[in-house]
């Protein structure tokens, strides 16, 4: 007689009293419990116990959820599972990195037994995808993930104290901002008064936080600072800014519009300017394809190239590039091959996508 918590059991679908075993297929949660197999004859009777219990993987119940927090404050991030063994481990991941293998997270963090992941205080560099990992060493681990948004007031990230533009021609006063939100406004100031770029002709806002004089003056040199905001206020002003207006560059030689060449001849490609500071020459091909070093040479502002190649025509870029300004004059190469054919179907090709 076969007794599942001290109930009588009877033979089912899934349950089979055979002679000397019970028989359970399909196993299921109805089957957990203690069971007792009783033999008796009229000399008496003995028993035996067994339990049957279901063990699986672990599975996570309530998983993280996105959340958004200020600069400072203090994040928990639940992760509860259950498992049979009930010996659940949990793991966290930042955007795929382990937590315990962060350093600069080692301080601020804490998983505690019931797998909730403690931070505090928040860094806006703790912002990103967690990810939360459990096992109880039976089939594969089950994880979940979720994101941390942290909000901070605007700052100044980057403001050179010293900064040039070029007389004549555009130029941007570098203050380059971050902010979650994004930022809402900049306030600038000019020689120690405000100084308003919405209603001064010529200077656009951009973007980053900068500010873009269409066409220089020397009326737009000075001492400058700037200080952004958002929603959270701001993390304070920038350095001063000393801004200098200077004459920029300019090329004494400048390439020719076309050389033509033939296949595995040199060609020598002047370019010079002159400027203060001194000016760096330097070339590059307009398609982004790097210059064979092997055969390419620079000499001052000059560039010969050796043994020219079908691959080494294209359009070719002289850069005049100073603390002031940077400027950019172009020419094309072709060449030609043995029969004398110019090979430049491919470099029309080139230009005509890029139009």
């Amino acid at each position: 007689m076969w007794y599942q918590d001290n109930l009588p059991l009877e033979e089912q679908e899934s349950v089979q009293i055979l002679p000397t075993e019970l028989f359970i297929s399909s196993l299921s949660e109805k089957h957990i419990g203690d069971y007792l197999c009783m033999a008796r004859n009229r000399e008496g009777s003995v028993t035996a116990n067994s339990k049957v219990i279901v063990a699986g993987p672990a599975t996570i119940t309530i998983p993280p959820r996105n959340m958004t927090k200020l600069e400072g404050d203090k994040v928990e991030f639940v992760c509860e599972a259950k498992a049979l063994p009930s010996n659940v481990t949990h793991r966290w991941f930042h955007d795929g990195v382990e937590i315990s293998h962060i350093s600069w997270m080692e301080t601020r963090t804490l998983v505690r037994k019931d797998g909730t992941l403690f931070l505090s205080p928040t860094s806006p560099v703790d912002a990103g995808k967690y990810t939360c990992e459990v096992t109880n060493g039976i089939g594969s681990p089950d994880s979940a993930s979720a994101y941390l948004s942290v909000e901070y007031p605007a700052r100044v990230t980057y403001s050179p104290a010293m900064q040039y533009l070029p007389l004549g021609l555009s130029g941007v006063v570098r203050c380059y901002v971050q902010a979650n939100p994004h930022f809402q406004f900049i306030t600038w100031t000019k020689d120690r008064r405000p100084f308003d770029p919405n209603s001064t002709p010529g200077v656009v806002n951009l973007n980053n936080g900068s500010l873009l004089f269409q066409r220089v003056s020397h009326d737009h040199q000075g001492r400058y600072r700037c200080t952004p905001y958002n929603i959270h206020g701001t993390s304070g002003t920038s350095n001063v800014m000393e801004v200098l207006v200077r004459e920029p560059p300019m090329y004494t030689i400048k390439p020719m519009d076309v050389y033509q060449k033939p296949a595995n001849s040199s060609v020598e490609i002047p370019c010079d300017g002159i400027g203060q500071p001194k000016p760096v020459i330097s070339w590059r091909r307009a398609d982004g394809l790097k210059l064979p070093r092997d055969r390419v040479s620079q000499r001052g502002g000059n560039l010969t190239i050796k043994h020219l190649a079908k691959e080494d025509y294209g359009r070719y870029e002289c850069v005049l590039e100073n603390e002031i300004a940077t400027l950019v004059t172009s020419t094309v190469l072709l060449v030609e091959s043995k029969s004398g054919a110019v090979l430049m179907f491919d470099f029309l090709s080139w230009e005509w996508q890029h139009k």
